[in-house]
């Protein structure tokens, strides 16, 4: 049994006054739908599984599905890669590809290589800046690939394991340790250096929430880290 199951942490499928609720949600806020997540492709994985989920992505506007893959078999797992795409295609929604250190699709350069094997060019990647640096990848990497492959990119900081970067020690530890933009030790102005200026960012600051704050403070808190290190980018580029 794997590890990673393709399953709803939060079960909005099927939930009809849940989905009501998001859907008024979106109305008076004014935003929009970048991405949903997230999309495991297992050994196991039956693709059809993941149409219903897809289908409600389509209806709320969701523009990109989050895909990650954990499976030993190469083959199989192209294969999968290739019929996930179809299959969420068919609903107006384009996944992208994102790498993890500790799972098999670790990689930028695998990531990449393996989309090229499958012919499917086309598909974007999404870089996380810890899974970036983890897996000892750098901006210089990014700087050698078209930017257009890199839709949106996920922001967090991190600190790092003794002897880090190394697959071996990400495989055997797991997702890593975040922090708050600022607050780790990854080289982010360097990263969105390589980036366009203008790209999309996704706050992806997976940490444990002190008890006295609700999850609003907190993710106010989140996107007030985010803000203060992107003016600090604007201050220092001017």
């Amino acid at each position: 049994m794997s590890l990673y199951q393709p399953v709803s942490i939060f079960p909005i499928v099927g939930n009809a006054p849940l989905v009501r609720d998001v859907k008024h949600a979106l109305r008076d806020s004014g935003l929009e739908v970048l991405d949903i997540l997230s999309f495991y492709l297992l050994p196991e994985t039956r693709l059809d599984d993941f149409a219903p989920a897809l289908a409600l992505g389509g209806e709320l506007g969701a523009r990109y599905a989050l895909t990650q893959g954990d499976d030993p078999d190469r083959s199989r797992f192209g294969d999968h890669v290739s019929g996930f795409c179809d299959v969420a295609k068919r609903y107006g929604i384009t996944p992208i590809l994102e790498f993890v250190p500790n799972r098999t699709l670790a990689t930028l350069p695998q990531t990449l290589a393996l989309l090229d094997e499958i012919g499917r060019d086309d598909i974007p990647v999404l870089v996380d800046t810890l899974h970036l640096v983890r897996s000892g990848g750098s901006a210089a990497d990014l700087a050698k690939v078209d930017a257009t492959r890199f839709p949106y990119v996920q922001i967090s900081d991190g600190v790092l394991a003794e002897g880090e970067p190394d697959l071996m020690i990400a495989k055997r530890i797991g997702v890593g340790v975040r922090r708050m933009p600022g607050d780790g030790v990854l080289p982010l102005h360097e990263i969105f250096d390589a980036l366009p200026s203008d790209i999309p960012i996704s706050v992806e600051i997976n940490m444990d929430r002190p008890p006295e704050n609700s999850a609003r403070e907190w993710a106010r808190f989140a996107l007030e880290k985010t803000r203060a290190f992107l003016d600090e980018r604007l201050i220092g580029t001017a």
